[in-house]
């Protein structure tokens, strides 16, 4: 999950481009924009309906995920793991290099209060992390709305073994 930092929204990233396909007669692509034309481009399902297109450059991931409402994100993922949104098959075919669960767990970023160093895993995805015995407390009610075995994630072939849920060490 994205927010965009030139503009009050956030997303999912549905898809995305090495450079932009866009039209090259699309007023938005004035001259003022042509170095962003050789950067990535994402399609992103915006929170709340609709879809955009953006650079790279203007996006952040969300320090404390939250899901997006948005009406088509059914369609392209099976669903919001509490972290990440979980990609159809279809989606994933499309993007076969992608790996969305990778990147978020070397961050380590707190799935309460986005504070980084997290260190306390939930045993049961393995996926989301907190700093501290209390955010893990804290998250829980919410968390187990979303908490499932996840697929194997592709971390450099490291197996992820799905066990009760609970607070246990990363």
């Amino acid at each position: 999950v994205v927010f965009n930092r030139s503009g009050p929204y956030r997303g999912v990233i549905a898809g995305w481009d090495e450079i932009t396909k866009v039209p090259l007669d699309w007023p938005s692509l004035s001259r003022a924009r042509q170095p962003w034309l050789s950067k990535p481009h994402y399609s992103v399902l915006v929170d709340g309906g609709g879809s955009t297109y953006i650079v790279d450059d203007n996006t952040e991931l969300e320090k404390v995920p939250k899901e997006v409402r948005n009406p088509y994100v059914h369609r392209l993922f099976k669903r919001f793991n509490g972290q990440v949104y979980m990609p159809t098959d279809d989606l994933r075919s499309m993007y076969p290099q992608d790996d969305a669960i990778a990147p978020l767990l070397l961050r380590r970023l707190c799935n309460f209060c986005g504070k980084g160093g997290a260190s306390i895993n939930c045993s049961r995805c393995r996926l989301v992390l907190y700093c501290s015995q209390e955010c893990f407390e804290e998250a829980a009610p919410e968390h187990v709305r979303h908490c499932c075995p996840v697929e194997q994630p592709r971390l450099q072939g490291t197996p992820h073994a799905a066990a009760g849920y609970g607070g246990g060490r990363a």
